[in-house]
């Protein structure tokens, strides 16, 4: 397989390689080529476009900060196919996981009207989360989730977005704010509604 570059075409394998030695022009025809099949595949695994995207932008990022610990492939295609599966895989998982402990109910059961009770407000209170959260542009969402879903420091967070720390503290900043208006405004609502 081959791809078009400034020098001409080229060597998908052979631009692994320039890659893998820190060219980054090779590195971003590498994304050009592949970002969208790798989209195309992904969304088999996963319907949210918006997860399938940022689990590609995380595969590349992974691969250009660590690349001296990348061997070389004749494979590219089905090493970053493999990638992005894993991702996206450990990615749901994820969130499976934090969606079952927040509805997980603590107290004990009484009765059935109790038990339905509780069920209906742990929805109703996921689906007002959910709202304020998918309000959020993308990147304060994903800033959001790697600071309380996954409790990376603001340093942590800079890695991994390609971001400077203040440039984290005012999007960080921003996200709290307008959850926090967001929440007023749907808890006012619901109040008025349930009044």
């Amino acid at each position: 397989m081959h791809v078009k570059t400034g020098k001409g075409f080229v060597d998908v394998r052979e631009l692994w390689a320039s890659f893998l030695k820190g060219d980054e022009e090779a590195y971003s025809c590498l994304m050009r080529k592949f970002t969208r099949p790798l989209f195309n595949y992904g969304i088999r695994f996963s319907s949210d476009r918006d997860l399938v995207k940022d689990c590609i932008q995380d595969i590349f990022f992974d691969l250009w900060t660590k690349r001296s610990r990348i061997s070389e492939t004749a494979y590219v295609q089905a090493y970053l196919f493999k990638s992005l599966r894993l991702r996206i895989m450990r990615e749901r998982t994820k969130w499976e996981q934090t969606e079952t402990l927040d509805n997980a109910p603590f107290l004990a059961e009484f009765n059935i009207e109790t038990r339905l009770i509780e069920e209906q407000s742990n929805r109703e209170l996921k689906e007002r989360v959910q709202k304020v959260f998918n309000s959020l542009p993308q990147r304060q969402k994903e800033i959001v989730y790697l600071r309380f879903y996954e409790n990376l420091n603001h340093d942590r967070i800079c890695t991994v977005m390609g971001l400077t720390k203040q440039s984290v503290y005012n999007l960080l900043q921003k996200a709290l704010i307008k959850m926090r208006k967001e929440w007023e405004i749907v808890t006012l609502f619901l109040m008025l509604i349930n009044w």
